[in-house]
């Protein structure tokens, strides 16, 4: 019985973790969001969109063949909330 409360315990936490998580998500993205767009959806011409697409074409990306700097195997998920080591039943059951 108790392993079972500690479980439920565990549960919940991690329910509440991520749930603080993803307020503090939604606050952060709706403070990012430039103000016009908050407002309403902005409509573009087809002039426009032809000349952001033009200038967009010519952005040019190098990629460096350098590898990256962390893998699986430096991440020490240990430090890491349990929201990030398990599934919710409501993850699971999706």
């Amino acid at each position: 019985m108790e392993v079972l409360r500690e479980k439920v315990e565990e549960e919940e936490e991690a329910e509440r973790e991520e749930a603080a998580e993803w307020a503090e998500w939604a606050r952060m993205e709706k403070m990012m969001r430039p103000v016009e767009v908050r407002k309403e959806e902005i409509t573009l011409k087809q002039e426009t969109l032809r000349d952001l697409e033009k200038k967009l074409s010519e952005i040019q990306i190098t990629v460096s063949a350098e590898l990256p700097a962390f893998t699986k195997d430096t991440i020490d998920i240990s430090k890491l909330p349990i929201s990030y080591k398990t599934n919710t039943p409501k993850e699971e059951h999706l």
